[in-house]
């Protein structure tokens, strides 16, 4: 029990700098949830190669006293991979703001994460090993596991709440200085005394070193690594907030704003303030009541109350220190916000605030940028657009502003408009589609004419006598000819139709992602839109053909190498439960919209189950049945939860928001519960065959995790794009039922290694 706290507190502090990591990559990617599948298979890659690599240096015991440093060398690693992760894009000569090619990003993310991911792996055996000292082989490994999840746990839960204090350099440097206090308190309880004494007192050198650095120098340092990832913006001002990253940079005496990577406008911008403003009100007959989603402290608010039909504004924003940081630089904006009786400023997710009000208003305005992210996508689907027809007023209308050139449309490009577009037509009896100086997409709750001729227009400008400085006769004319509409409709109807863009097939993120894409790899990008091009029943065939001669060989194997079946279970445990887990941090995202506030939580969640999960195989392993009717009865209880899943999208719409995210938590205890009890009982299965602790816990690990970073590979990046979720589900399915039917057998053949 003397490990106990040294493996808590180090899977406490790991998983802290995983949620670090996690907030760091998402705003280097500009928000794009995909980058976390990416820096997740790094991460479980070289933890899980350090996990086997550890298994061979601690065959025989916990080592020399060079091992109880380990976390230290982590504690090292730690600030400067995230300073390493802030310098290197500019190094590579990308400026921000500019898309990072997938070489680039490979790199950035090999570089950052594998050396501290490799040594947290080696700890896992080496815990082992001095826990032995203590307790039983198979036990330590138990041990070990419930501990370090239990730490994680907390960890996850602890990030919740740091991260609106320190952030960056700052919080790496606090998180270092536990690690060293972990390497004290490792040599401290060391089985063997000529490691302790002296050598535990050294430890704490650096840990005093960290804490001074944190303490004196932590916000300088962050400062100085968020000037140089900026460049060649000057940065003015980086926010945490408990829902994003804010932050304000200057360029050529204009102030940009940017939300978790994300731009979202600049200041001061009349003219796009005017265009993306009066062209939905002049198309409307008479405007009274108008809801803005995003957007209005770029001018939108002001240009709105110049038109005299204004009666009523509710203005939605995300995040509240978000607008109080924005107003802080744009004092302009005050009156408007807080000021004005016609403005009531909302904060929420929009969507959520939509769907619960009994308002109804004659225009919707979404000034958000395009379905970038999954968090953005919610706002440009199917299920979205429905509920925003619902509130909309007789002869009402919603506005899409996209951005991009609206004079030269490239393929990929005209695959997300075609999307949207598509999407729109199947919700709305009428749509309009034109070009300025952005791009607009309008959605009519009725059956009338759009009424976006130029004379129209024209004729209402002057009947209300807004005073405009860019949008005039001749702007309108132009925008508005017949010759672009024209350029745009031809666009629209080339190629195959798109599919619709809905929360849980976001084929609008994908398209996006793959025009982004196309900018620097368009090979890959044709390559992965003729991917989506295969029909499912061709993939089914190849993945059974496949599926099938895998267990075919299992099987045949098993008989020189018992051990094997029990790889295959563990391994198809840890693809599941990662795979789950991405799954349910995505849906929590499509259905919430605030995952980089809840993900530390959630990962906690996961890790609490599966600590919950091996602590009750350690208490009653003696009233188990055998190995192979445990591992293959929760295996088919996973399957059996994959097919339940399938239904989601039936009742996650109509859920209220608080019995949804215990709905999300549960999901997420569960799921980390399976995973937890089928390590354990895979560790007690092959280390029954002979296999020594070192290996069992190496090997074990190494593949659990190894499956784990598989599915970071395949999940974001293939079967959720290509085949969506309902396919992904039932192929999950499949593997997991097939792999309990694999173990039962191979088991009956050659009998229980336990009984």
């Amino acid at each position: 029990m003397r490990l106990l706290g040294p493996i808590f507190f180090t899977g406490l502090l790991i998983l802290q700098a995983q949620v670090l990591f996690f907030r760091e990559f998402l705003v280097l990617f500009h928000g794009n949830e995909l980058a976390l599948g990416g820096m997740l298979m790094v991460w479980l890659v070289g933890t899980g190669l350090g996990s086997l690599a550890g298994g061979r240096l601690f065959r025989t015991g916990p080592g020399k006293k060079f091992y109880g440093f380990l976390p230290i060398s982590l504690a090292i690693l730690l600030p400067g991979s995230i300073g390493i992760l802030r310098w290197t894009p500019s190094w590579l000569g990308y400026s921000w703001g500019e898309m990072i090619s997938l070489s680039g990003g490979a790199l950035i993310t090999i570089i950052t994460l594998f050396p501290f991911c490799f040594i947290s792996g080696i700890l896992f055996p080496f815990f082992g090993n001095l826990a032995k000292r203590s307790s039983s082989s198979l036990q330590s490994i138990r041990f070990v596991y419930w501990v370090e999840a239990l730490g994680a746990a907390a960890g996850g839960s602890l990030g919740l709440f740091l991260i609106t204090w320190v952030d960056g350099i700052e919080l790496a440097l606090w998180i270092g200085s536990g690690l060293a206090v972990c390497s004290f308190w490792i040599l401290g309880v060391h089985p063997e005394r000529k490691i302790k004494g002296r050598n535990a007192f050294i430890a704490l050198i650096p840990a005093l070193i960290f804490l001074i650095l944190a303490l004196g120098f932590g916000k300088t340092l962050n400062q100085v690594s968020r000037a140089v990832q900026w460049r060649p913006f000057v940065l003015k001002k980086v926010r945490e907030t408990p829902l994003g990253s804010v932050a304000l940079a200057e360029k050529a005496g204009q102030l940009n704003f940017f939300m978790n990577g994300v731009f979202q406008f600049s200041s001061p911008d009349p003219r796009r303030a005017e265009e993306k403003t009066h062209l939905p009100l002049l198309i409307h007959p008479y405007p009274k009541t108008i809801l803005v989603i995003g957007g209005g402290l770029s001018g939108t608010l002001r240009e709105i109350l110049k038109h005299p039909t204004i009666q009523r504004i509710d203005y939605v924003e995300m995040d509240r220190l978000w607008v109080k940081e924005v107003g802080h630089f744009l004092p302009e904006i005050t009156p408007f916000l807080w000021s004005n009786p016609k403005v009531h400023l909302l904060f929420g997710d929009g969507r959520h605030i939509l769907r619960k009000s009994l308002k109804k208003y004659d225009l919707i305005l979404l000034d958000l940028p395009g379905p970038a992210t999954l968090q953005l996508n919610r706002f440009y689907s199917r299920e979205f657009f429905q509920i925003a027809r619902n509130h909309l007023m007789p002869k009402g209308l919603l506005t899409l502003i996209l951005g991009g050139t609206a004079d030269m449309i490239g393929i990929s490009q005209s695959q997300t408009l075609k999307c949207l577009y598509s999407t729109l037509q199947k919700t709305f009896p009428t749509t309009g589609i034109f070009p300025g100086e952005e791009i607009y997409l309008l959605g009519f709750r009725d059956e009338t004419d759009p009424g976006i001729l130029p004379e129209v227009i024209i004729r209402r400008l002057k009947d209300r006598a807004v005073n405009l400085q860019y949008l005039n006769a001749m702007h309108l004319e132009t925008t508005l000819s017949p010759w672009r509409r024209n350029y745009f409709e031809t666009v629209l109807n080339q190629g195959f139709p798109e599919k619709a863009n809905q929360d849980l097939r976001p084929e609008g993120f994908f398209n996006q992602t793959l025009f982004e894409l196309a900018h620097q790899h368009p090979r890959p990008a044709a390559f992965f839109q003729e991917i989506k091009a295969i029909p499912m029943v061709v993939w089914m065939g190849i993945f059974l053909i496949l599926l099938f001669s895998f267990l075919v060989w299992i099987r045949l194997f098993s008989r020189f190498r018992p051990g094997l079946p029990v790889l295959t279970a563990i391994g198809i445990t840890g693809f599941s439960g990662m795979a789950l887990e991405m799954i349910i941090l995505f849906l929590f995202q499509i259905a919430m919209g605030y995952l980089y506030l809840e993900i530390g939580l959630l990962i906690a969640f996961f890790m609490l189950g599966m600590a919950g999960g091996a602590l009750v195989v350690f208490y009653i392993e003696e009233g188990l049945p055998p190995a192979r009717l445990s591992i293959g009865s929760l295996q088919v209880l996973f399957s059996v939860f994959f097919l339940m899943l399938l239904g989601t999208g039936k009742w996650m719409g109509g859920i209220p928001e608080g019995i949804l995210k215990t709905i999300f938590y549960g999901f997420m205890i569960f799921s980390g519960g399976l995973c937890g009890a089928v390590y354990c009982l895979c560790s007690r299965t092959y280390f029954a065959l002979g296999k020594g602790i070192g290996r069992t816990a190496g090997h074990v690990y190494g593949l659990d995790l190894l499956g784990a970073s598989l599915a970071c590979m395949t999940i974001p990046f293939f079967l959720l794009p290509v085949w969506g979720l309902a396919w992904t589900l039932f192929f999950l399915f499949l593997i997991n039922f097939s792999s309990a039917i694999l173990i039962g057998s191979c088991f009956l053949t050659k009998g229980e290694p336990i009984s």
